[in-house]
């Protein structure tokens, strides 16, 4: 979720991220998304000063808390049943991915036609060692992987 306010904040995007509660609350969270996103930020903006400075703000992401149901890891009726209407079309489990998707899924309900929304599906099996190619990544990074 940091990397993408981070992202958008970069790209100049006028939006909000908003993320689904998937384990027991802290009182940290917030701040820590804040304190992420920020770091990220500005590590892109020392490792290219093309990169603009951006200052992360409360205002840039939304924690929704109403989908966890008994905790992390438990399955809510409306996660399965997200995870169920999606089956065959995208891979999504009951933890994390099919809470998210009913939150996107009740919020759409909620909104005008005229909102854009963006389900992010976080949901990935596939091993990162194995992708194709780094093509693109700035030298500062690809001398940090070790794989």
């Amino acid at each position: 979720m940091s990397g993408l306010v981070a992202g958008l904040k970069i790209a100049g995007l006028a939006t909000k991220v908003k993320g689904v509660q998937v384990v027991n609350p802290s009182p940290a969270y917030s701040y820590l998304i804040r304190f992420h996103a920020q770091r990220v930020a500005d590590l892109l903006h020392r490792l290219d000063g093309s990169v603009p400075k951006v200052r992360i703000k409360k205002k840039d992401y939304e924690i929704l808390t109403g989908y966890l149901g008994g905790g992390y890891g438990t399955i809510t009726p409306e996660g399965k049943l997200a995870v169920e209407r999606m089956a065959g079309q995208i891979s999504l489990e009951t933890t994390y991915t099919g809470k998210t998707l009913a939150a996107c899924l009740d919020y759409c309900s909620r909104v005008t036609a005229r909102e854009k929304v963006l389900f992010w599906n976080s949901y990935n099996s596939a091993d990162f060692k194995q992708s194709p190619t780094y093509d693109g990544l700035p030298s500062e990074i690809l001398k940090k992987l070790s794989f």
